[in-house]
């Protein structure tokens, strides 16, 4: 990727731009910020009709209703990462199909440069689970087991300890298995 400064009003002579920011850097937030307003800019105009998800803003992006639709959007971000220098990686894309109610579960077949993006029955956005059948009993399983899973971890060492008393083990409990449950 070449690259050029603006330099009080006048451009730098290009230079080869190999690395990004180191982790932890201030600007990489900004970066990234101004990297997704040019995908945006990019795949905006490229957009099936579809069910509109609003923002702050504006109308940023449209969920597929279709499987045409999908791969529409999939090609839009495969293009528009690509003239940035970027590939979309499609052994970490997957595909999550939500069929109507009552109507039969398929895969559907969805390609990124003659590869197929696995097709998934549920995953993890944003710490919630999202399943195919699109209704909330694999997100209340997940929270019920992660709830379990934090109530044994402090069973030895905090509700079976004699020596700590029972208003503080109903603190921890509400600070730490409450809100994972919750």
């Amino acid at each position: 990727m070449n690259e050029s400064v603006l330099v009080d009003g006048d451009y730098t002579k290009e230079f080869d731009v190999r690395t990004g920011v180191k982790q932890g850097c201030v600007i990489a937030p900004i970066l990234f910020s101004i990297f997704l307003s040019a995908v945006r800019h990019l795949v905006c105009e490229r957009m099936p009709v579809g069910v509109k998800i609003r923002y702050r803003f504006d109308d940023t992006y449209n969920l597929a209703l279709s499987e045409e639709d999908l791969r529409c959007v999939i090609t839009a971000f495969h293009d528009a990462y690509t003239s940035l220098g970027l590939t979309l990686n499609a052994k970490k894309t997957q595909v999550l199909y939500q069929p109507r109610p009552n109507a039969n579960s398929r895969n559907i077949t969805i390609r990124v440069d003659e590869q197929i993006l696995e097709n998934v029955e549920s995953f993890k956005y944003l710490g919630s689970c999202l399943s195919a059948k699109a209704n909330i009993d694999a997100e209340i399983s997940r929270r019920l087991q992660s709830a379990s899973v934090a109530l044994i971890k402090l069973q030895i060492r905090i509700f079976n300890n004699k020596d700590i008393y029972k208003s503080t083990k109903m603190k921890v409990y509400k600070a730490v298995v409450l809100p994972t449950l919750l």
